[in-house]
């Protein structure tokens, strides 16, 4: 136990199994500054161990997947590795084998997080560029799931996506029609409640607000989670 109330608030954090990647990252840094980055995963739970908190699974994959991308890099480059990332980051316990298939809304969440701990690990605003591999599964999960047009974060394979059906002039023209229609529309949580047409496009936008309404919470979550985080 601690009488610090800043360190009070970073293991009460990691207890919780619903704590987001950066609040996991903040207490971690509130907890050990930035040895920890250096440190064996058995050091880093024997040392939290200590401070009577058993870090769950699932934070404890979230924590190495956020070490990694600032020690390793390789989600940055490497599709296994940002497929382990993405599940990691929406609390998540990756398989041991083989390349899961995230879900393009964990995806675009996931990117928001690594963008979002890599500026805080690394103190600077710059941010690497995700490479051909990562986007290339990017735009095969999108592509399997129907979407003509990429989420926010997921923009970066965008041009991925759209070679998957630039030769298919109906694909095509569905996908200016989302685009617009998606610029016209608020990117809160009164986008769920706008009405979509029932055609092929409305149904596109309706994929892209429920990818969106998922980012929306997961956000506001995150600002919740960080906040009691001083340090």
């Amino acid at each position: 136990m601690t009488n610090d109330p800043a360190k009070a608030a970073a293991l009460a954090a990691l207890r919780k199994e619903e704590t987001c990647a950066s609040a996991c990252v903040r207490a971690m840094r509130c907890l050990l500054q930035q040895d920890w980055l250096l440190w064996e995963p058995e050091t880093l739970w024997l040392e939290i161990d200590r401070m009577g908190v058993d870090v769950p699974v699932g934070n404890r994959a979230q924590i190495m997947a956020a070490r990694n991308l600032y020690t390793t890099g390789r989600a940055w480059y490497d599709a296994h590795a940002f497929a382990a990332m993405a599940i990691c980051f929406n609390n998540e316990e990756p398989l041991n084998f083989g390349i899961e298939e995230a879900p393009v809304h964990y995806m675009n969440w996931a990117v928001f997080e690594a963008e979002q701990i890599y500026r805080e690990l690394e103190s600077a605003t710059g941010l690497p560029d995700f490479d051909r591999e990562p986007s290339a599964y990017v735009a095969v999960q999108m592509y399997r799931e129907g979407l003509v047009l990429a989420p926010e974060h997921l923009m970066f394979a965008d041009d991925e996506l759209v070679a998957y059906f630039k030769r298919n002039d109906e694909a095509m023209a569905r996908r200016e029609k989302v685009k617009k229609g998606w610029a016209d529309r608020p990117k809160s949580e009164e986008l769920l409640r706008s009405p979509f047409p029932e055609t092929a496009a409305g149904v596109q936008l309706a994929r892209l607000a429920a990818i969106q309404s998922y980012f929306i919470r997961r956000r506001d979550e995150r600002l919740k989670q960080l906040a009691p985080l001083k340090c």
